[in-house]
């Protein structure tokens, strides 16, 4: 039966969230979480230094800017929660405030790293406060280089089909190599971020090719959705076995519909307006299971969850040969096999969370990242896959829907597509 199985869960069927002690093959996924964890630390020791007892968090932007990219706003919100986490272990305490003497900005931007011929993520994270004048001046400058195409793919908002070298089973981790940070006390002078490149092996080679190749001209093919007649699956390719749609229940109405999708300069758009409640549908048409990340707006669609297990591993399960509709912000487990969430809902910009932690940054976009996934006993995927007014998402009502939980392992990005619902301005 090669009949496509929909996991809706407002008609009862189960939604399957990827938990449990996970041991993830695509360790490098945690590359971006480790540059930012080294952040925070070099921050608080100068703030100890300074014998400062609090410091606020501003914008974190990408230079120059872009309409495809929402990722400084996951960027911000990372350095704010590993701040806080980390100035409640001083003492005196390190506060972090929405204002205060002592403050962090940071800029990003995506190109290839010249010596080691890879793409990167350029970060930049300055620490500012007062000088001896009283002045606020720039204290601490903190660059990195993040090497990992996921995180690449995901903050730029990055169309992108990646290869993949053949996943490792459960108990066989890559090794990984720290991230590196420098800092300087002065102007910083004109030098390269400090970063650790990997290895330069075919296989690496090959993914940040195709991210690099991705970035100047994204790959886009909208296809036919299969409940309805509308161009509404967003993927890569043909050949590509994973896609996504939005399906958006209009204000005033109790059914959601796929909505069509169209290209603007090589973007995916979708129409949305004010007052819309949307899902999103994952499709996974190949022969092994997957794992899908899905932020909005940079945030993760588990951001407000309760469940902590299920906001560090952030995946949802997709079986193989189905689709699954990740009905809204995940916010807490119920009885009986049920969940709580918040639905995805448009608001005007100033309203939705993303705007809220960094108005200055780019709202207005979906991506879902792609893994394989599989089980303890089972061997891992094959590297190649047969298929078979500015707005923003906000928490709309909450409402529960069945759902249950499945352990599986995850192997590395395949895929990552970025929808935007909100045109930039001309």
């Amino acid at each position: 039966m090669n009949s496509l199985g929909h996991t809706l869960a407002l008609l009862g069927c189960l939604v399957a969230l990827g938990l449990g002690p996970m041991r993830s093959a695509a360790q490098g996924a945690d590359e971006l979480n480790t540059a930012v964890q080294q952040i925070a630390e070099r921050v608080i020791e100068h703030l100890k230094e300074k014998r400062a007892t609090e410091v606020a968090v501003g914008s974190v932007t990408e230079r120059p800017p872009s309409a495809n990219s929402s990722g400084g706003v996951a960027i911000q919100r990372a350095l704010k929660a590993r701040l806080t986490e980390l100035g409640a272990k001083q003492q005196p305490p390190i506060e972090v405030s929405r204002a205060a003497d002592f403050f962090v900005e940071g800029t990003y931007r995506g190109s290839q790293q010249p010596d080691a011929k890879l793409f990167a993520l350029h970060m930049n994270v300055a620490l500012y406060g007062k000088d001896a004048s009283g002045q606020s001046a720039r204290m601490l400058e903190i660059p990195a280089a993040i090497y990992d195409v996921a995180d690449i793919a995901t903050v730029l908002g990055i169309q992108v089909e990646l290869p993949v070298a053949q996943d490792k089973p459960a108990n066989e981790t890559p090794e990984k190599q720290p991230i590196q940070t420098a800092q300087v006390k002065t102007e910083p002078a004109a030098e390269k971020p400090i970063g650790s490149p990997p290895a330069p092996i075919p296989q690496v080679v090959a993914r940040h090719v195709a991210l690099e190749k991705a970035v100047k001209e994204p790959p886009v093919r909208i296809a036919s959705s299969t409940t309805a007649n509308v161009d509404s699956e967003v993927t890569t390719s043909k050949s590509n076995p994973y896609a996504v749609e939005i399906l958006v229940k209009k204000k005033g109405s109790d059914q959601f519909a796929p909505t069509p999708a169209e290209t603007n300069d090589d973007q995916v758009f979708v129409a949305l307006e004010n007052g819309d409640v949307f899902r999103v549908r994952v499709h996974n048409r190949s022969h092994y299971d997957a794992g899908v990340t899905v932020a909005l707006d940079g945030l993760s669609s588990f951001e407000f969850s309760n469940n902590q297990a299920y906001k560090k591993l952030d995946k949802w399960f997709v079986p193989r040969n189905s689709a699954v509709d990740i009905p809204g912000w995940h916010k807490s487990n119920a009885a009986n096999g049920r969940m709580t969430f918040h639905e995805f809902e448009v608001v005007p910009h100033g309203e939705s969370p993303a705007s809220q932690i960094n108005r200055t940054a780019a709202i207005g976009t979906i991506t879902v990242a792609f893994c394989a996934a599989w089980e303890d006993d089972q061997e891992p995927p094959p590297e190649h896959l047969a298929p078979i007014e500015t707005m923003g998402v906000g928490k709309g009502k909450l409402f529960q829907a069945e759902a249950r939980e499945v352990k599986m392992n995850f192997g590395q990005v395949r895929t990552v597509i970025s929808i935007r619902y909100d045109l930039p301005p001309l």
